[in-house]
């Protein structure tokens, strides 16, 4: 319906609009006043409004003073609520404007909004950039998106108390205190999410002028957010605040505020406080950690800085909230710790390793035989797989039956070669470790790619002339795991699972040789 009225009601003038269901559209309707004394751009009701069910939808519908598109003059108060809508009913308002208050909707009695409404791109000059309500509501579900008022309340401004499930603004402003929702009376609400436009970063307030309730307030891509009441401190039971921001209280005000320098909040947490940078930090501002290498921070405190037990697990990460969040992402929305804690293991922790201090071998990994708090990549393919029995049969096999055949060729006099077998295996065991402490240097990281692999592989020539599975790790993950091994079969992967894989091989060439030699089974 598109309609101009020069007088009240640019589409209808009445005093009930009853809606049941159905669809009803008032699209470029507008009141037209040379005196400006007109409301009501779509409709102008003296008595009241109510919707059982249906879609009620305008759009760029204005009015000289009150009401862009719809005007509620309530003149009798003993009748109730002006604007009465049930569970099922919507109201969208899209584009409105009014040279007075209430940009989409003005009402001088108190709205009972069971059902939901939206409001986007409305405006007014003075109060109320898209509700006006001047006895205050009850409502449901509003949102509210690109509004904008003179004064207080680009959102919406009510004269009374209001009670509010949940609302939501969306890159409001106000050209005055940057008011986005003004409430005379008390305000009591379920969800308040206040997010600001993808480039307006101005603050966001909330002012109440008795006391507020509000059960969690979330704030987004603000500079700053924040409620405050004339009656007492707000009370504000979750709060959600933007990375760089944390939760601050000050007389009769509760909010998010930046962080000030030397100080960090890196994830949207509940109720999250700016913390210190810790004193390691290699960078730190209020949306950006950089650990040095070999160094982490505790999930649970990120101004304490923690040593990895294993340099090369901690490549020297960097937590990052830069534009929509954490890498690239969403940021963090959780007061889940161990979610926390697996966002900070991602970023400081090389490539295999994982929870607090990177001590940890990540899925698809293993540690390795040699040394616990090195890692190894777990190959699923049937040649790894091959490979690995076979080095774990070879690497017992060999010293054993090479003890055993030069005990059994002994004819009385001293040979060499189990002499020479034992200094073999004794410097197995002496180059091993010295391979194993240099990888975990950081003189190891600077080395080139080509030296460390050739490191790396001495390291496992050394372990197979002792018997052992692994030669220690750096950024190439060289060596083996029984672990690994443990894995592919569906074995369980335990201390004590790898422990008796590993002792396995050495009982059955025992018993092998047991069977015709026992006491010498023994002594090799």
């Amino acid at each position: 319906m598109s309609a101009v009225s020069e007088s009240q009601g640019g589409a209808i003038f009445t005093g009930f609009f009853i809606q049941k269901g159905g669809l009803a559209i008032f699209k470029d309707s507008w009141v037209q006043s040379v005196q400006q004394r007109a409301d009501g751009g779509g409709i102008y009701a003296d008595q009241r409004i109510e919707q059982h069910g249906g879609w009620l939808t305008f759009q760029n519908c204005s009015a000289p003073r009150l009401g862009g598109a719809v005007a509620l003059n309530h003149y009798d108060v003993q009748m109730g609520s002006a604007w009465i809508q049930s569970e099922d009913a919507v109201a969208s308002f899209d584009g409105c404007f009014a040279g007075h208050s209430g940009g989409a909707v003005y009402s001088s009695a108190k709205m009972s909004l069971l059902g939901k409404m939206t409001f986007h791109n409305s405006s007014s000059d003075r109060k109320g950039g898209a509700l006006r309500a001047m006895r205050g509501l009850t409502a449901t579900s509003l949102s509210f998106s690109q509004c904008h008022s003179g004064q207080p309340g680009a959102a919406f401004a009510a004269g009374g108390d209001v009670e509010v499930q949940e609302a939501s603004f969306e890159g409001c402003n106000s050209e005055m205190l940057w008011v986005i929702m003004y409430v005379e009376g008390n305000l009591t609400a379920g969800r308040l999410n206040i997010t600001g436009g993808a480039s307006d970063r101005a603050s966001q307030h909330v002012a109440v002028g008795g006391g507020a309730l509000v059960g969690s307030l979330t704030c987004a891509h603000v500079s700053s957010c924040d409620i405050s009441a004339v009656q007492g401190d707000p009370k504000v039971q979750e709060l959600l605040c933007p990375p760089g921001h944390g939760l601050q209280r000050a007389s009769k005000t509760l909010g998010c505020e930046p962080c000030e320098a030397e100080t960090m909040s890196l994830f949207q947490t509940l109720n999250a406080k700016c913390q210190p940078c810790p004193d390691a930090a290699e960078l730190c501002l209020p949306k950006v950690l950089k650990m040095p290498p070999g160094m982490t921070i505790d999930p649970g405190n990120f101004s304490l800085a923690l040593h990895c037990p294993n340099p090369i697990a901690c490549r020297g990460g960097k937590l990052a909230q830069e534009g929509a969040g954490l890498g690239g992402r969403e940021p963090l929305n959780t007061s889940d710790s161990g979610e926390v804690a697996m966002a900070v293991a991602g970023a400081m922790c090389s490539d295999g390793y994982a929870e607090t201090a990177c001590w940890k071998c990540a899925s698809g990994y293993g540690m390795t035989d040699a040394n616990p708090l090195l890692c190894v990549r777990c190959s699923p393919s049937a040649l790894a797989v091959s490979r690995s029995l076979s080095f774990y049969l070879a690497k017992d096999a060999w010293p054993f039956f090479v003890a055993v055949g030069s005990a059994l060729t002994a004819r009385g006099k001293q040979k060499q070669s189990p002499i020479l077998l034992n200094q073999l295996m004794a410097f197995g065991v002496i180059a091993q470790h010295i391979v194993n402490i240099l990888t975990q240097t950081q003189s190891f990281k600077h080395l080139h790619s080509d030296t460390r692999t050739l490191l790396g592989k001495l390291g496992n020539i050394f372990s197979f002339a002792q018997g052992e599975g692994d030669a220690g790790s750096g950024e190439e993950s060289f060596g083996f795991s029984r672990e690994c091994l443990l894995r592919t079969f569906g074995l369980p992967s335990s201390l004590g699972s790898i422990h008796v894989l590993a002792t396995f091989p050495p009982i059955c060439f025992m018993a092998l040789v047991a069977v015709k030699h026992p006491s010498l089974s023994l002594t090799v």
